[in-house]
């Protein structure tokens, strides 16, 4: 409503603002159409993902399921993304996969369960070095986790919205998510464009780039500096609102 032509009132309340920051160039330019100043900084949440790796958090039990199997993790799976998540598991066996439902629920966790060789984080013994899933029933790891993963899948492109795609990408790992609901977030579409990141529709078409991918060095070796490039490209958006705060108190 800022930018149509009845938006007079939304408009005069963007002047009690004293500033902008954005993203991007297109926001940078819908604003300069109605008269406002803005800066473009990059996105805040790179900065924040970018120091939680280089936390380098351990989790033993994470580890100890691995083993030297490749690993593939399934971010903020809600509960759209079960049947296909199920069906992508059946084509590709020789993965360990770990799996951090959105919500932890019975409704999310059990189906995987009913179907696979899982095991619960909470529930892990010594015993369960060879199951096939290591559920994460348990909040404020998944960030973290991504560090152990070869390939990620994001959860939410099938229903209300992607979850945070950045997690898994500053890990420098090709990010697959479902190709209905991605197009509001930025950097799906950049990372998308730049062909280092997938929206898929089917379990068969994520297979068939996975096996792409893992087959071709050549290509997992672009994917791997293209994030590099566009991480290195758009940190720094926390820094620079800083600088122009403390411009403005001065």
């Amino acid at each position: 409503p800022f930018f149509k032509w009845y938006g007079k009132l939304f408009r005069k309340m963007l002047k009690n603002f004293n500033y902008f920051f954005v993203q991007d160039e297109p926001s940078h330019q819908l604003l300069k159409s109605i008269d406002i100043d803005s800066t473009i900084t990059g996105d805040t949440r790179l900065d924040r993902v970018l120091a939680i790796r280089e936390e380098g958090v351990r989790y033993p039990i994470v580890e100890l399921f691995i083993g030297e199997k490749p690993v593939f993790i399934i971010g903020s799976m809600r509960q759209e993304d079960i049947d296909f998540i199920r069906q992508f598991i059946r084509l590709i066996p020789d993965y360990k996969f770990i799996i951090a439902p959105h919500e932890i629920t019975e409704e999310i966790m059990r189906p995987m369960e009913d179907d696979f060789n899982c095991v619960r984080y909470t529930n892990w013994t010594d015993q369960d070095k060879d199951s096939d899933i290591l559920i994460i029933d348990t909040i404020g790891m998944l960030s973290r986790i991504y560090r152990y993963g070869q390939y990620a899948y994001v959860g939410g492109g099938f229903s209300d919205g992607l979850h945070n795609i950045l997690e898994p990408a500053v890990y420098e790992i090709p990010v697959f998510f479902g190709n209905l609901e991605y197009t509001r977030f930025k950097e799906a579409m950049d990372l998308t464009g730049l062909g280092v990141a997938f929206a898929v529709g089917t379990a068969g078409e994520m297979s068939d780039i996975l096996q792409s991918i893992s087959t071709d060095k050549v290509r997992r070796q672009h994917i791997e500096e293209g994030i590099k490039a566009y991480l290195d490209l758009n940190k720094g958006a926390s820094n620079r609102i800083i600088e122009y705060l403390n411009d403005f108190i001065k």
